[in-house]
């Protein structure tokens, strides 16, 4: 990315040019100023692919006086204003109007995956540090992410932002996010039926326990209905991790207001769904800082901000899963190990699963006919939470389960507390490569611990004792 004079432009062959000026750029989207009035566009393709190697944009500025300047220029896109690539330069500039190109390489604009048009933000800042200090924005056209030099993807993770949904890829596994209401499908990269299994996330409930903190239809206080939210992207960013790699995160969001028989009046709150795909590919080693298997799993962050307190003892996300390809069964933890729930059984109350210790990874399975997992849904068992006061807290997460209609309704709970403000649950979606059917078809529940043998003990102790009188005999004798 440089700087250079409208007069020093090369002669290479420009695959798009189209001007757009102060007065005529993008509608609300421009916002000149009186040192910045326009800019002008030429995606330029050097080797005739078809592919924008560069793109180069030239400025009209009307700097108040003769000096040296630094100016930037920022495609942002507008959904979010994630960064999509940026140039700057300094320039000597005489008093008036006068022009400079600012280059933005193409792969830069191609990695981001983004589709335009973009917004262009340009500063133009006295150099050094002086008077001047000034910004206008203005539209780009509409340039889509491949129309530029590809970018050295190889196994990076990929991203397509539609309408509809969101969709997110690595070499092993799929997803797609809705953007009109809370929901992740998801598979093997490999499957050409599209997606294999779903999670939507239909509403969070607050309840009064009895006792197991694991939420029940009848301990039912009010609840926040999320399907009847607006839902839109709330933040996006692709880019390196120095510790998790190659990232991709974006977040969707809405209002969302508990009402029922003892929220009254109802309580508001906001509900952020934040996801996450990685994939290392060998560049960072050593264990993540998040609970995920790069390129196997999308992270999916279940964010709740309360604007006053709910009149319960604990919260629970629910969450429904089903199989979208056919044949898929449910694999559970239960009081006698682990149970494999058929899609067609039911339908089944919700209950208690199995409690896990703190910090555990807890999982429900997808498994084929064979009794081979071949996807799941998992989650930590601490649940971070935000009191006021600014004071943080980890607490136990406790789960349950029902079964409706080829659904499994999953119940994943936290203590609730007068002065909770934020409460964080960190669940991911993944699939599962290569696994070996268990024996028999279902994982047999753990052993349980070996109990010592009274006989073995008696021997011990009468060993030791013989040892210890022999010890003293031999002491006495002088041995």
């Amino acid at each position: 990315m440089q700087g250079q004079p409208d007069a020093a432009r090369g002669a290479a062959c420009a695959l798009a040019s189209l001007a757009v000026l102060a007065a005529s750029a993008g509608g609300a989207f421009a916002d000149p100023s009186a040192n910045i009035l326009g800019a002008e566009y030429a995606a330029v393709d050097v080797n005739g692919n078809g592919l924008a190697d560069y793109l180069n944009i030239t400025l009209t500025l009307s700097p108040p006086q003769a000096g040296s300047y630094l100016v930037s220029a920022t495609l942002r896109w507008p959904a979010t204003g994630t960064s999509v690539a940026a140039a700057s330069s300094i320039a000597s500039l005489p008093s008036g109007v006068a022009q400079l190109t600012l280059r933005i390489d193409g792969a830069t604009v191609s990695e981001k995956q983004l589709d335009g048009p973009y917004n262009l933000s340009v500063e133009l800042v006295s150099s050094p540090s002086g008077p001047v200090r000034d910004r206008a924005w203005f539209a780009t056209p509409a340039y889509r992410a491949a129309d530029f030099e590809r970018a050295a993807l190889e196994d990076k993770p990929r991203l397509h932002v539609g309408e509809q949904s969101v969709q997110l890829s690595s070499p092993a596994i799929n997803a797609s996010v809705n953007l009109t209401r809370p929901a992740v499908r998801w598979g093997p990269a490999s499957s050409e039926g599209g997606a294999s299994f779903e999670a939507t996330f239909p509403r969070v409930v607050a309840f009064l326990d009895d006792g197991d903190h694991a939420f029940e239809e009848a301990e039912l206080a009010c609840e926040a209905d999320l399907e009847a939210a607006t839902w839109s992207i709330a933040a996006l960013e692709v880019g390196p991790s120095a510790e998790l790699g190659s990232t991709i995160r974006f977040s969707i969001q809405a209002d969302v207001v508990f009402a029922g028989a003892l929220c009254a009046p109802p309580v508001e709150g906001t509900l952020a769904l934040r996801f996450l795909i990685t994939q290392r590919s060998g560049t960072v080693e050593g264990p993540t800082p998040v609970a995920i298997l790069g390129g196997l799993e999308v992270k999916v962050d279940l964010v709740l901000q309360l604007a006053a307190p709910l009149p319960a003892s604990d919260i629970a996300f629910e969450v429904n899963l089903r199989g979208l390809a056919p044949g898929l069964d449910f694999l559970v933890r239960g009081g006698r190990g682990y149970t494999q729930i058929a899609e067609g059984e039911g339908p089944l109350p919700v209950e208690p699963l199995v409690p896990v210790p703190p910090a555990d990874v807890e999982r429900v399975s997808f498994v084929d006919q064979k009794g081979a997992a071949v996807g799941h849904f998992a989650w930590l068992s601490l649940a971070a939470e935000n009191l006021s006061g600014g004071q943080e807290r980890f607490a136990q997460v406790t789960a349950s389960r029902g079964l409706s209609n080829g659904t499994l309704r999953v119940f994943l709970a936290a203590p609730n507390d007068p002065a909770l403000e934020g409460l964080t649950l960190d669940p991911v979606v993944g699939v599962t490569l290569g696994a070996a059917p268990p024996s028999g078809g279902v994982p047999p529940p753990p052993p349980p611990p070996a109990r010592p043998s009274l006989i073995v003990f008696v021997a011990a102790v009468a060993a030791a004792s013989a040892m210890f009188f022999f010890s003293v005999y031999a002491r006495a004798k002088k041995y």
